[in-house]
């Protein structure tokens, strides 16, 4: 009876769901049995905050979501508060700060895509430890891969791909919270150069001209005039002088 008893604390522990559905005996938050892929509808997120899990398998190979939301996922370790992303890609429209959190086992991370075009990639860490299955612990985890990325107007169609899977499999989330200055574009609320600078580097430097031009009177003059050197220097161009 004691072997029994330390035995199902260990599973506790490790993650294993020991229930009449998918057992989690990975402990990287999905079942270890993989359905086939399967053709279903693109999924729509809200862009308010809700964590949204999604499942993976090995590295170079497009995350999913989680079954049942998406059949062609695998079975996940549910969390309170979090959502299945159902099929990708996941689109939602308007300027919003996007973040991905590995969870469960540590070493997972990942690189994220909006409309086929890269918006950069998770962190690698070390394949040690755990940060449990609670997204906001685990983003606020420095042992565990978190990266935000910031992206403008417009529709956003994202899918993300893990760059390193040590186990082969697991679960992770994602979420998107809209902007609602849409000058701002590293969510710290207001304009300044510090959303030029995420516009360059996120859609260019048109993109950036034309966020310079649409909110330098969101700011103050002495910002504008900051704005205004920033982009003589970097690209040679000050648009407000032509």
């Amino acid at each position: 009876m004691q072997i029994r008893f330390s035995s199902i604390a260990f599973a506790v522990l490790v993650g294993v769901a020991v229930t009449g559905g998918p057992v989690f005996a990975q402990g990287n938050g999905v079942a270890d049995s993989f359905p086939e892929s399967g053709a279903v509808p693109f999924g729509q997120v809200v862009p308010d905050g809700t964590w949204y899990e999604f499942s993976f398998t090995g590295t170079g190979t497009d995350a999913r979501g989680c079954q049942p939301a998406d059949p062609g996922g695998l079975a996940c370790a549910s969390s309170p508060g979090t959502v299945f992303a159902d099929s990708p890609p996941w689109t939602f429209s308007g300027p919003a700060i996007v973040t991905v959190t590995d969870a469960f086992a540590n070493g997972d991370s990942f690189e994220v895509f909006d409309s086929s075009a890269s918006l950069g990639a998770t962190p690698n860490v070390a394949a040690s430890g755990s940060c449990g299955s609670d997204p906001d612990v685990c983003a606020a985890d420095p042992a565990s891969s978190t990266a935000s990325f910031v992206v403008g107007a417009g529709l956003h169609s994202l899918t993300i791909r893990p760059t390193a899977s040590p186990i082969g499999s697991g679960a992770a989330f994602f979420k998107v919270e809209q902007v609602e200055n849409e000058c701002d574009r590293d969510g710290d609320g207001d304009f300044d150069l510090r959303d030029v600078i995420v516009e360059l580097r996120t859609n260019g430097p048109v993109a950036a001209i034309r966020l310079f031009l649409e909110c330098r009177g969101a700011t103050s003059e002495d910002e504008v005039a900051q704005i205004e050197s920033w982009l003589d220097h970097k690209l040679g161009s000050c648009p407000s002088r032509r």
